[in-house]
């Protein structure tokens, strides 16, 4: 997509600047996936590249970085040749990864320098290959329901900017257990990587029919809010995104529903948010909860408020 530059009510195109080496892509990303990702960094040229000894080979990953939210880890690999396969290179950093789970916790716990163990849900890992161009080839491979992998293309312009856009397919075309490469030690892949669902959630947390109803209602009213938001459905709610940064999460407990917020305080009046009890560096400051449908307009002028906020850190 060209970009343009506005003067005096008049267009000039912004030319693209080539990306010269893998390195300059993965060290400008590492610097930057809180920005870009909303992801800690954990290892990779900014450190040392984290390296993972399996039977069959040794894999170096480019940068390992942790999903906050999703209490998972994410590999981020860095292409500038177009002739690999993301499926089946995706394939094997996940089974390398859940075959060596000790080798990630500590990992983390040295990078970190922490003594706690992180609690990680295996279950969201996830690969991300970013590159300045993918084939057609390589895009139609990820059209497949909750593939764990994920195409970033990156265009740097020469004043300077840059853009991280997602590849998406169009059209899923079946579940990714029905693409497992062979030859590799794929079942650990397929069975411990599989999207969570709503029904798991609701019986996880033993959640009231009532509940069910008022969670679906405000699912609804989320929806409609922009066209660039996502979700993800975790173990216990729902994470909502814009551009992969999250902006509120929500839990469908028993008798109520409760909610993390991207704000700092609450500038809207409402009898169902409060402030947490968090550490300053904190983004998530608010949260609510409710059991009424009588609070449904509190409710979703909070989650505008965090996703406004949100948008505002992302043009500035």
């Amino acid at each position: 997509m060209p970009i343009f530059q506005i003067s005096n009510s008049k267009l000039t195109l912004i030319g693209r600047k080539q990306v010269d080496l893998e390195k300059d892509l993965q060290t400008l990303t590492e610097n930057n996936l809180q920005v870009i990702f909303g992801l800690e960094f954990v290892s990779g040229s900014l450190n040392r590249e984290f390296c993972v000894k399996t039977t069959h080979q040794d894999f170096y990953i480019d940068t390992l970085a942790f999903d906050p939210e999703a209490k998972s880890f994410v590999i981020i690999e860095y292409k500038k040749d177009k002739n690999f396969s993301v499926i089946d290179q995706g394939y094997a950093y996940l089974a390398a990864m859940l075959n060596n789970k000790a080798d990630f916790l500590l990992e983390y716990i040295e990078r970190k320098g922490t003594s706690r163990k992180p609690n990680v849900d295996w279950r969201q890992s996830k690969v991300l290959f970013i590159s300045p161009e993918f084939t057609n080839y390589q895009q139609s491979a990820i059209s497949f329901k909750d593939l764990p992998i994920e195409l970033w293309k990156v265009t740097l312009y020469v004043n300077n900017t840059a853009s991280y856009e997602q590849i998406k397919a169009p059209a899923a075309k079946g579940s990714f257990v029905d693409i497992a490469p062979k030859g590799l030690d794929t079942p650990s892949v397929t069975k411990q990587i599989s999207p969570y669902t709503l029904e798991e959630v609701f019986a996880r947390q033993k959640t009231s029919p009532r509940i069910r109803d008022l969670f679906n209602k405000i699912r609804t009213e989320i929806s409609s809010l922009a066209d660039d938001i996502d979700h993800a459905i975790g173990k216990w709610g729902v994470i909502y995104r814009k551009q992969y940064k999250t902006f509120a999460y929500l839990n469908p407990r028993t008798q109520e529903v409760y909610g993390r917020l991207r704000l700092a305080e609450i500038k809207v009046p409402t009898k169902i948010g409060y402030r947490r009890k968090v550490h300053d560096k904190e983004i998530f400051k608010i949260a609510l909860k409710t059991n009424s449908e009588d609070d449904l307009p509190d409710v979703l002028s909070l989650i505008r408020e965090s996703y406004q906020k949100l948008s505002s850190e992302s043009n500035t």
